[in-house]
């Protein structure tokens, strides 16, 4: 099923590089974070929901190292299934890496990096031409807990989270891309190197946003990706790779529970990776969640 969404690594060039590059940079940016996690906790009667972010260890070296591991894939896939399925824990994907969009029309404000200064990469390949702009990506639970609104189209389906053959991936943008795509509207995109026609479903209504470490993201010139589900095994050497990148995004999200359950979940998400065989995963948290 891949084979039908990508076009061949060796066209990829700077940009997966630059992609790969802003991968490893959010976990590092995490594991640092951490070292503030007594600040953040915060005071409540114990029974509060509470929100704690969970990430890989798997940066630099290791992640090389990692990379090289004959089982990665199916040992992240097993680590991600138990997240979704366990019924003590509501887990939340949310991922910011930035996607490619091919032959973009809109302003430079959509562009990843835009808010510090920096305009999005852009790159060509057989005379086609991406630009990295700013993404979200997302399960159902994150539209639940963080309660998005549409001001048009449609929310996802269930089945909108699976890589379809021949079926393009549904989109939800941010408010201010209003007038620039319709839905409706379809482009090519580049994520992590997965090249597929992306189809816009919704428009977020105004000052949408989600909580990323306590702190509001706004979505009103995001893109809004489905974190993708890939139930095939990968054939060769570039699905691996392709899939061991999309999962090690998959992984990296947020665990929602009551705060007198934290501990526990604590111990839970220890168990779950171990028996998967991956590293221990740092969290950072608990953050409160103002109802």
């Amino acid at each position: 099923m891949i084979k039908e969404h990508k076009e061949k690594l060796k066209h990829l060039g700077l940009v997966t590089i630059l992609l790969i590059i802003a991968m490893i940079f959010w976990r590092n940016h995490s594991v640092l974070t951490q070292l503030d996690q007594d600040k953040s906790l915060s005071r409540s009667s114990g029974n509060e929901l509470v929100r704690y972010h969970i990430f890989d260890a798997y940066t630099g070296d290791d992640e090389k190292v990692f990379f090289k591991v004959s089982d990665n894939v199916e040992r992240l896939k097993k680590f991600y299934n138990s997240l979704v399925t366990n019924e003590e824990i509501t887990f939340i994907e949310m991922g910011f890496q930035p996607i490619s969009i091919e032959n973009f029309e809109g302003e430079a404000k959509f562009e990843y990096g835009y808010e510090s200064g920096h305009n999005g990469e852009n790159y060509r390949t057989e005379n086609r031409e991406f630009t990295s702009v700013k993404a979200l990506h997302y399960n159902q639970q994150l539209i639940d807990s963080f309660e998005l609104e549409l001001e048009f189209g449609e929310m996802p389906l269930e089945e909108n989270f699976n890589l379809t053959q021949n079926e393009p991936i549904s989109v939800i943008l941010g408010s201010e891309y209003k007038g620039t795509y319709d839905i409706g509207d379809t482009f090519m995109v580049d994520n992590v190197g997965l090249f597929s026609k992306c189809k816009v479903i919704g428009i977020l209504s105004e000052n949408q946003y989600v909580l990323n470490q306590g702190h509001e993201v706004d979505l009103n010139r995001s893109v809004l990706m489905p974190s993708l589900n890939i139930e095939e095994s990968p054939e060769n050497q570039w699905e691996r790779n392709l899939q061991m990148r999309i999962y090690l995004q998959k992984v990296n999200g947020i665990i929602e529970c009551e705060e007198s359950s934290v501990t526990e979940s604590y111990k839970l998400i220890d168990e779950l990776a171990k028996d998967a065989k991956l590293k221990p995963y740092g969290k950072i948290g608990p953050f409160v969640v103002n109802e």
